[in-house]
Order: C-alpha cells, then sequence, then structure tokens
C-alpha cells in the first residue's frame, strides 16, 4: 500500500506540473516558433506594405487586435517619403497605437530580411497592452504581451525633435501635415483579416 500510495503521489505532482508549464505558456505567449509582433506604420491594414502579412509565402501571421505600447516611444515621420521611424528613446513620445500579430519563425525571419535588421532597423522586446480584438471589438479587460517590435536604433538629436505622433496613417492629413517637405507615400484601401488563417 505504501509504494502504491507513492506513485500516486509523484502522479499527481507531474499532472500539476504540466498544467502549470501550460498556464505559464499560454500566459507569456511562449510557444514553440510562435512570437508577437507589435506593427506600428506601413505593415498595418490599409497601409503601403499591409499585403507582406497577407502573403503566405512569407510565413504565417495572424491578427490578434489593436493597442499601444505600455511605455513612451517617439514615432516620427522621416525620409521625404514620410516613412515611419519608432524611435528607441524609451520615455520620450507617446504610447503608441498599433497592431498585434502572431507570427512563426518563417515570417519573423522574412520581417527581419525586409526591415532590414539589424542594420535600418533594430528588432527589441517591448511590453504591448492589448485594447481590442481581432474583430475590433473593445476588450472588457486589456491585457499586455512582449512583442517584438522594429525599433529605429540610431537617430539625431534632429530626428527627436520632430513632432511625434500617436497613431500613424499614410493617408491621414494629421500624420503628415507637420512635414511639408514629405512626398505621400501611397495609400492603400484597407485590407480585410477575413481571409487570414485564424
Amino acid at each position: 500500500m505504501g509504494a502504491w500510495l507513492i506513485s500516486q503521489f509523484f502522479k499527481v505532482n507531474i499532472f500539476w506540473a504540466n498544467i502549470k508549464t501550460r498556464v505559464v505558456t499560454v500566459r507569456t505567449g511562449i510557444m514553440s516558433h510562435k512570437h508577437f509582433l507589435f506593427s506600428y506604420g506601413t505593415l498595418k491594414e490599409g497601409q503601403p506594405n499591409a499585403a507582406v502579412m497577407h502573403d503566405p509565402g512569407n510565413g504565417k501571421a495572424t491578427f490578434i487586435g489593436t493597442g499601444h505600447t505600455t511605455k513612451k516611444y517617439p514615432l516620427i515621420i522621416g525620409s521625404q517619403y514620410g516613412m515611419p521611424y519608432l524611435l528607441l528613446a524609451e520615455g520620450e513620445g507617446k504610447n503608441v497605437k498599433g497592431e498585434v500579430f502572431e507570427i512563426d519563425e518563417q515570417m519573423l525571419e522574412f520581417l527581419d530580411k525586409f526591415e532590414v535588421h539589424p542594420t535600418l532597423y533594430r528588432r527589441q522586446l517591448a511590453a504591448v497592452n492589448v485594447t481590442h480584438g481581432a474583430s475590433k471589438e473593445e476588450l472588457s479587460e486589456l491585457y499586455t504581451l512582449d512583442c517584438w517590435v522594429y525599433f529605429q536604433h540610431e537617430y539625431t538629436p534632429e530626428m527627436l525633435s520632430l513632432p511625434h505622433v500617436e497613431d500613424y496613417n499614410s493617408c491621414s492629413e494629421e500624420s503628415v501635415s507637420s512635414y511639408p517637405q514629405i512626398k505621400r507615400a501611397p495609400c492603400l484601401e484597407a485590407i480585410s483579416y477575413s481571409h487570414m488563417e485564424h
């Protein structure tokens, strides 16, 4: 009887250990070959490079919802073509709004090349508060995810002094009105996520 009780004790503990591991995995988003991405610029819905996230040849991307960075960063519009740059200057700027995707390893590798990481942009984890779900519904309780973000890690004082944008939109006058030198980036019709894999 003693040996049987001991064996049952170990079985129960192994069971709860597995349950705890699964809970931690779900809460932290740590899944094998899965990542969370926060997009604040041209990869967002309706923006010039949105098609990148829809192309299965690049990998898999699942739209999770929208939200904003928990910490403030300066999002500026740079270059004559109005490209968005999120400067790696924590505490400056605004709580930047954007979209959250769950992506696989293939998509992450593609985006690293697309964003010229780590030369032009540098990919770094940042906390993001998810406020709206995949159907754009407002969540009753927001939650926080650690997401990959492509930051501009090298910048000049002049770049930091430019106006800070909260929510980039290449089609919005608000996003580019402070930059008279900019040639407007091409606008795209809003793209639905309904055809993407969930």
